[in-house]
């Protein structure tokens, strides 16, 4: 991971209270380990958060947005702009939080970074302190004291902008992602200030975790691989348990392969992108049963993994070759009872 720009501001702000700012001049040293460190630890936590995608909400009026200050960073991406930028929209977001009274403050950490697999991203993660309790050897005995810390094991909420993706005009994607957080009373804020609009795209969803199930490796059985047919027979039977409501990735991972984050770590070391909850097509989720074409007056059906293995296509030519001692005899002896 390399860390463009990093800084840290502090919103300060109990509940039923008025909000403080307490802001950072400057950013932390990229390069330190701890820098890196907390990053990493930030991402780890957004990627395993229940997570929602989409793109800036448009707006009609003339008042300054999170994304208005985001182009003029972009526009020229220097430390001092990357500061500037952080202090413009967190005010933004004091101005929206003080008349809130349920709202809670806590630290904003702003960092452009770019991630192990060569994405680039900027990303707010908004998180809270907490008190814990640690022992001290004082005067011959071991004491028990407080200290206070922050909680990067649970992100308050938190979005991430895919900067290559945002700039790409010619191929428009959902850039934009958000951990979606319940207490919308207390969070809606938090979305409005990013002005963050969630795009439904269940099909191009689904799509994404074929893509990801096809290509996986399964996870082991009895103290082998499963075989894929077996697997992605069982991965369509778990989908299909979800019925009506969302497909849960974290869930159908867990059930999968006895971790949670297996799913959603795949996704991102392959740039695939994959929300947290979606409504599969069901349709397109039979792909995982295997494949069934009707074409020149030919019905072939057979499971996925048997593609480029028993059943291959000559890309140069119109030749499908099926390895089957056993489907090879039944052609034959269907051929010859009719033979005179």
């Amino acid at each position: 991971m390399t860390i463009n720009n990093l800084i840290i501001h502090n919103l300060e702000k109990e509940i039923q209270g008025s909000a403080k700012l307490i802001l950072s001049k400057n950013t932390l040293e990229s390069l330190a380990d701890k820098t890196i460190s907390l990053n990493k630890d930030l991402n780890l936590c957004y990627r395993d958060s229940n997570t929602s995608y989409g793109i800036f909400r448009a707006t009609s009026d003339d008042s300054e947005t999170f994304q208005q200050e985001f182009d003029k960073y972009l526009a020229d991406q220097t430390k001092e702009n990357f500061i500037v930028f952080s202090i413009n929209t967190i005010n933004q977001l004091y101005n929206r939080i003080d008349s809130i009274k349920p709202a809670k403050g806590g630290y904003l950490i702003y960092a452009d970074y770019v991630d192990d697999w060569s994405n680039r991203f900027l990303s707010v993660f908004f998180i809270r302190d907490k008190t814990d309790k640690i022992f001290k050897y004082k005067d011959d005995v071991i004491n028990i004291d407080e200290v206070v810390c922050v909680d990067t094991d649970r992100l308050a909420m938190a979005s991430r902008i895919n900067i290559k993706r945002y700039q790409d005009v010619n191929n428009p994607s959902t850039y934009l992602s958000f951990v979606s957080v319940r207490q919308a009373e207390t969070s809606d804020y938090f979305l409005n200030w990013i002005g963050a609009e969630k795009i439904e795209r269940n099909d191009e969803d689904t799509d994404s975790l074929l893509k990801i199930l096809l290509n996986i490796d399964p996870p082991e059985e009895n103290g082998s691989p499963m075989e894929k047919k077996e697997f992605h027979r069982k991965a369509y039977d778990v989908i299909i348990t979800f019925g009506k409501s969302p497909i849960n990735t974290t869930t159908l991972s867990t059930t999968l392969f006895n971790d949670p984050s297996t799913i959603s770590k795949y996704a991102e070391e392959k740039s695939i992108i994959l929300p947290t909850e979606f409504v599969g097509n069901k349709r397109k989720l039979r792909a995982l049963t295997g494949y069934h074409i009707k074409r020149d007056g030919i019905d072939l059906k057979f499971p996925v993994a048997y593609y480029g293995d028993k059943i291959k296509v000559n890309d140069e030519s119109s030749f499908v070759t099926i390895h089957s001692e056993i489907l090879a005899k039944a052609i034959k002896d269907a051929n010859r009872q009719w033979k005179v």
